[in-house]
């Protein structure tokens, strides 16, 4: 009966929550498995064709697919009509540059958190057009997911041949095919450390900003041997577009500042000319902004009591276990040596749920017994998004937490005793901070007017501190209308306006829009 219970209460909780997205790994510093290399930064492994999509299915999937699924006709035609209104976007425009769009997965070298070399992989799309009509290359940083396999190099689509890694396809690659690939961009999408090929190792989630940032630069040092490779020139300038979403956001920004600063000498010695980089609802001020939210209880919001500017307390609560189990479990593999005292031993274990009385990691994987580093940290086939998802957010019932939005929803109850003040985590958060810098390069940060995941304080406090250390208009931002958007909702059956998780198609329109003004 408990555990009955305890599946109904799920179904309620993952309809809210953000799918975001322990054994092996390091020991003393060195990397015991997975995917070493002796290829150097950036230099190209392989590259292997996927799939080709035809730009009709492509505005098929868009549709259906990605920005109107489930929805009715009148209210996806509301989605289309302000698309159109805000960004002078519509769907036939999908098909106007170029007939197909080829997908494509690469392996390059890149160095880890610990200095050692690593191959990781990545998806490269390219638009059937004539060298001198692409209009640049746009690098794309993916959102979280727990899972090691659901990156953009895994292809969607009926006819994607996809590598032993790929347990499933990404919509990540259709997404991106239709909105930048068909409108005559090249799109580089780095997997990052950790996921897709190097599943072998943690990924160094959020707090580990340059790491990742570096797998994109590296990436587009291996996509000008890539491309060199199918018959594309290999000095001819290409304007650079950078962009990211939600954990991509953030290193967007980084990977914007390491080319204006210290690796500088990639976009001279690659040719690429760095025209804008578009932020989208990342998490650039963890200690203004993201990590206050984390500690905070909101389980009572209004319009005149909402710091954070909350859309949703359900979706904020039950998110928020999932982004402090990822962190510190990152956190731990890679400053603690494996050990994962950072969080609430109660939580971190999942395996007895004190409300019911069962086991929660074995009610989702076969009756196997796992604790939270085990769900990110190992590679295996029951690891798909939702048994993650759900197996931390019930393991939060273990706790004093309340994911359903309901009660207390503050993660102190989920860390361990003071960590939100202890010095050296707090210098690991500070060292991840990218709201305060210098850009002699275009910046556009895109946000929602209400976010319950990655609160839009973070886009904020970086369009303030990024545009008094630069320039005059070097900086811009676009809000993002909740009300202007619907997506359907699996657990009331009904058009709901959009929340962080549903943005992203809309967001990447306001950013390609942006590119589109940027040439």
């Amino acid at each position: 009966m408990g555990e009955v219970i305890l599946r109904r209460l799920l179904i309620i909780i993952i309809g809210t929550t953000l799918l975001v997205a322990c054994g092996n790994g390091n020991v003393g510093g060195q990397v015991i498995n997975g995917s070493d290399t002796s290829l150097s930064d950036g230099q190209l492994d392989k590259s292997t064709l996927s799939i080709i999509y035809s730009t009709p299915y492509l505005q098929s999937v868009l549709q259906n697919n990605i920005l109107c699924p489930g929805l009715q006709s009148s209210d996806c035609q509301t989605n289309l009509n302000n698309l159109a209104t805000n960004y002078n976007f519509n769907l036939a425009q999908v098909e106007s540059y170029t007939d197909s769009v080829a997908a494509y997965q690469i392996t390059y070298g890149t160095t880890d958190y610990f200095g050692n070399q690593r191959l990781v992989s990545g998806g490269v799309l390219i638009p059937n057009v004539v060298e001198s009509q692409l209009k640049g290359i746009i690098l794309f940083d993916h959102p979280t997911v727990v899972t090691k396999y659901d990156v953009p190099s895994c292809y969607g689509g009926q006819s994607a041949v996809n590598p032993s890694y790929c347990h499933s396809g990404s919509i990540v690659g259709e997404e991106l095919a239709s909105l930048f690939a068909a409108a005559d961009y090249v799109v580089v999408m780095p997997d990052y450390n950790g996921q897709g090929i190097d599943e072998g190792a943690m990924h160094p989630y959020i707090l580990y900003p340059q790491v990742n940032a570096m797998t994109g630069i590296n990436m587009l040092i291996a996509t000008r041997q890539f491309l060199n490779s199918s018959g594309y020139s290999n000095n001819i300038p290409l304007n650079l577009y950078i962009t990211g979403f939600s954990e991509g956001g953030s290193y967007a920004l980084w990977t914007s500042k390491l080319l204006q600063t210290s690796e500088n000498s990639v976009l001279t010695n690659q040719a690429y000319n760095l025209k804008y980089t578009a932020g989208i609802s990342g998490a650039y001020d963890l200690t203004n902004a993201q990590m206050p939210m984390e500690s905070a209880n909101e389980d009572s919001i209004s319009p005149g009591n909402n710091p954070f500017n909350i859309y949703s307390i359900s979706a904020a609560s039950s998110a928020k276990p999932v982004l402090i189990a990822y962190a510190l479990t990152a956190y731990g593999y890679f400053n603690a040596n494996q050990t994962y005292n950072a969080m609430n031993q109660a939580f971190f274990n999942c395996q007895v749920n004190s409300q019911y009385g069962i086991g929660v990691c074995p009610a989702f994987f076969n009756g196997n017994n796992y604790n939270l580093a085990d769900l990110f940290t190992l590679n295996n086939d029951n690891f798909n998004e939702t048994n993650i998802t759900g197996a931390v957010v019930a393991s939060s019932l273990s706790t004093d937490y309340n994911p359903l939005g309901n009660g207390s929803n503050a993660g102190t109850y989920l860390v361990a005793d003071g960590l939100f003040s202890n010095p050296e985590f707090n210098s690991i958060i500070n060292a991840a901070d990218i709201a305060n810098w210098n850009s002699s390069s275009k910046i556009g940060l895109i946000y929602l007017a209400q976010d319950s995941v990655v609160t839009n304080l973070n886009s904020i406090n970086a369009f303030t501190g990024i545009s008094v250390q630069s320039a005059a208009n070097t900086v811009e931002s676009q809000v993002v209308d909740n009300n202007s958007y619907f997506y359907y909702n699996q657990t009331t059956h009904a058009a709901t306006n959009i929340d962080h998780q549903q943005s992203s198609p809309f967001a990447l329109i306001a950013a390609l829009m942006d590119f589109n003004n940027n040439p």
